[in-house]
């Protein structure tokens, strides 16, 4: 019975439509000829940097200068944190010391150079119920505080631990906070607000150098004091107790963009060719900057003889990188349709589906297989390069943006070569299917 059933299972001829259709005589061959037109535009809209998330609590402090897009700024800002204590109703204490400390939570750029930093004291607090923008700045004295010159180290910030920047402060500056701690004077947010303001922390530096300063645990003010025998003047306790400055701080970003081609850039409408800025465009969010790609002859594209259709369809972005210590491991970026006026309009649809997903999102991939670097960013936009051709959908301009406004993310930058670029450049790949 088996036997007759299996007999029956396979009755029939398997090999039916062969002889009219062979897979063997077709295969995937790949074409990169398309036209890609590349721009750099601007990005007007300002972003929040008050309401970072827990695990990436700080602000930026940085000088970020290049030949094609000028020179990116930033300054932090912060309000000094009360922390419960008992000074005030505890005897037999004595003030150590009072230190100002800058704890790294991650530093990008040349880190072996000098990087100076310099702490300057706010002339009027930051309001705690306010968000703060990258556009947002607050006045501060103009003599600094504090001023260090420091060096990071080498490394990178995945793998190495930086050690504080540590300011301590005199007697004089010490002992009034003390005692206005151990009086009852500062006894909430409030209170410190009015007694400190709060504290800006710049760099001078001339050098590349990015540095996110964690406002958790490792950064504010520490006060050092001991409590004593009333009788004998024995020391019985060293303690400290830490003022972060947590619950209110921002990061301010300046973009000079002058004297660069990308100068040209006033408003949304306005793009700089890649062929003014070193057959390159630069995406970086902090700056305001983004990249725009144009098919601007694709609807012209014909199959050439023997082939079948499009298979595949692989938008592909190289970074122009030395290593991969150089600036920073390069953001995640989104695609985006767009008008005229560089806005974005919809999500570029992915695969050959055209799925729209919550954004069609390409990471940053690098082959550890090969000597050099090799990188690339790749979209697949199967179905929407389809589309193009046939006529089925406009022909509007792409964007290229970030697709996370977190501090860390804001602070990166990717340079894309343009399709006239001998290599790091970009491309759109068909697969084609060919008849043999």
């Amino acid at each position: 019975m088996a036997a007759l059933c299996l007999c029956a299972c396979q009755s029939g001829r398997l090999d039916i439509g062969q002889s009219i259709i062979d897979p063997q005589a077709f295969s995937i061959q790949a074409l990169d000829t398309i036209s890609i037109r590349v721009s750099t535009v601007l990005s007007p809209d300002s972003f929040i940097t008050s309401a970072q998330s827990a695990a990436d609590s700080a602000f930026l402090v940085s000088r970020w200068a290049d030949a094609n897009t000028g020179t990116l700024t930033t300054r932090g800002y912060g309000n000094v944190d009360y922390t419960a204590n008992a000074l005030a109703s505890t005897a037999n204490l004595t003030l150590d010391s009072l230190v100002f400390e800058l704890g790294y939570a991650y530093v990008y750029g040349d880190t072996t150079t000098a990087f100076n930093v310099e702490v300057h004291q706010l002339q009027t607090a930051l309001s705690r119920d306010k968000i703060y923008y990258s556009t947002s700045s607050a006045p501060y004295d103009s003599k600094a505080l504090f001023a260090r010159t420091v060096t990071p180290g080498p490394g990178t910030p995945a793998s190495r631990v930086y050690r504080q920047v540590r300011f301590p402060m005199n007697t004089t500056v010490a002992q009034s906070f003390f005692a206005a701690l151990t009086s009852g004077s500062i006894i909430d947010d409030a209170t410190m607000d009015e007694y400190w303001k709060g504290f800006a922390i710049v760099s001078p530096a001339s050098g590349n150098t990015m540095a996110g300063f964690s406002t958790n645990n490792l950064t504010g003010l520490r006060l050092y004091y001991h409590s004593t025998d009333n009788n004998t003047d024995v020391v019985i306790r060293s303690s400290s107790i830490h003022f972060p400055l947590n619950k209110t701080h921002f990061t301010q970003f300046i973009s000079d963009r002058s004297g660069t081609p990308l100068a040209a850039l006033k408003t949304r409408s306005d793009a700089v060719s890649s062929s003014l800025t070193n057959r390159s465009t630069t995406l970086a969010p902090g700056m305001g900057l983004r990249t725009r790609i144009e098919f601007p002859y694709i609807n012209q594209f014909e199959l050439p003889a023997g082939y079948a259709g499009v298979n595949s369809a692989q938008l592909v972005l190289e970074p122009i990188r030395q290593t991969l210590r150089d600036n920073m491991t390069p953001p995640d970026l989104a695609i985006f349709e767009a008008n005229t006026q560089n806005e974005l309009l919809s999500i570029v649809p992915s695969g050959a589906t055209g799925i729209v997903a919550q954004n069609n999102a390409a990471g940053y991939f690098y082959d550890v297989t090969q000597p050099e670097l090799t990188d690339s960013y790749t979209f697949d936009i199967t179905q929407y390069a389809t589309n193009l051709i046939r006529g089925r959908v406009p022909n509007r301009p792409l964007i290229i943006t970030n697709t996370s406004n977190d501090l860390r993310t804001l602070a990166r930058r990717v340079t894309i070569g343009d399709q006239q670029r001998s290599t790091d450049r970009i491309r759109l790949r068909l697969y084609l299917t060919s008849a043999q």
